[in-house]
């Protein structure tokens, strides 16, 4: 079976057209996306779930190739304000957009469907209009047992793909299936629920037993976390289509995950992450709490709750100490933001003291003692 995944990986691959400047290559993309839709539809694919890789694969590799064409296509679609976008593309890339929005709506669907993204990608089921793709059937039940999160990995490292090389396409994407000229143009909130189960799906994914899911999960958020940034950064120019369709990731961000996200990297430091996953982890942390605009007091209550007593075991005054680093990782304060071989160190070193097994007397120890020494001497704020 394995030797026939690794088949359809190199196929699909090697059988991409390098140009879509004529009727022979589109017509080839073409077979080749209906190819992969028969892949993700046999009776195969249910059964071994592993099907879905050669066709994720696929996607991930074309939009590596085509993410500056797809940006032009779905920014123009979306009533872009550039003119020069118009021209800058042929119609035969248009056929190419056409072909692979389709499959990747499709697969997205499928997998959703046969529960391979976990429950999160399932949960909300709507009715009547704006009803999308996988949610027109009436809403069941199902047990933990039903569902199983193995494609949310290169799922994940999709996402994070099209985040990078074509932003505006990913929104497109991920706003109703069934709205292919959604328009970010005006001022009313554009319904993004896919994108909301796919951030909510990676936050869950953070602390996860698999180190993959949880290194494509914070990769993926981090590339969020860089667009929400880049929102702010922008936000002069309102009228701009891409800056408004920014501006509403931001605000999915900033208003329904991020501090959820950032308790659940101070929760996973406590002993919880993979340890190949710990360097992932600090890299996402420093990122997102160095762009916020948290005060001081939110941040208290933030890591307040991210180190609960539930999972924190090293005592009051290691737990200032961290508060007082975590600040000085605020942009919003005077001082020299720490560099991520600062922040690593330190929660290295948080994450190993949550491993020992005597967790009762941790607070107690010389090491946690040492622990306090060490970063308590560093210059921290008042």
């Amino acid at each position: 079976m394995q030797s026939i995944l690794d088949s359809l990986k190199l196929l699909f691959v090697e059988c991409i057209p390098t140009k879509s400047s004529s009727d022979v290559s589109i017509t080839f993309l073409q077979e080749l996306c209906a190819l992969a839709k028969k892949v993700i539809e046999n009776e195969n694919a249910r059964q071994n779930n592993q099907f879905f890789l050669p066709v994720l694969n696929l996607i991930n590799v074309f939009i590596q190739v085509n993410g500056n064409t797809f940006e032009k296509i779905a920014l123009s679609r979306q009533g872009g304000d550039n003119p020069n976008n118009i021209s800058s593309y042929s119609e035969k890339d248009r056929e190419m957009y056409k072909c692979l929005d389709s499959l990747m709506r499709e697969t997205i669907t499928a997998m959703a469907c046969q529960h391979l993204l976990g429950s999160t990608w399932t949960s909300v089921q709507k009715q009547g209009n704006g009803e999308s793709a996988f949610e027109t059937k009436p809403k069941l039940e199902y047990s933990n047992a039903d569902f199983c999160n193995a494609g949310l990995a290169p799922m994940f490292s999709l996402l994070h793909t099209c985040a990078k090389r074509c932003p505006m396409f990913l929104l497109h994407i991920l706003a109703e299936p069934d709205d292919d000229e959604a328009d970010y143009s005006n001022d009313s909130s554009s319904d993004l629920p896919m994108l909301r189960k796919a951030m909510d799906s990676a936050v869950s994914s953070i602390i996860h037993s698999e180190a993959e899911i949880s290194i494509q999960a914070i990769e993926f958020l981090e590339s969020v976390v860089s667009l929400a940034t880049q929102s702010t950064i922008n936000n002069t120019n309102n009228n701009n289509t891409i800056n408004i369709a920014l501006r509403k990731l931001a605000e999915e961000y900033n208003f329904r995950f991020k501090t959820r996200m950032l308790r659940t990297l101070l929760r996973g430091i406590c002993g919880m992450y993979q340890p190949v996953v710990v360097p992932d982890a600090c890299r996402l942390f420093l990122h997102a709490l160095s762009t916020s605009a948290l005060s001081t007091e939110e941040l208290k209550v933030l890591v307040l709750r991210g180190l609960s007593r539930e999972h924190f075991f090293l005592g009051n005054r290691a737990w200032m100490v961290i508060y007082n680093f975590c600040l000085q990782c605020l942009r919003t304060t005077n001082s020299k933001t720490p560099s991520l071989d600062e922040v690593e160190n330190m929660m290295t070193g948080i994450w190993q003291l949550h491993r020992f097994e005597n967790g009762d007397a941790i607070e107690t120890s010389d090491i946690v003692h040492a622990f306090c020494i060490q970063y308590g001497q560093q210059k921290s704020i008042q």
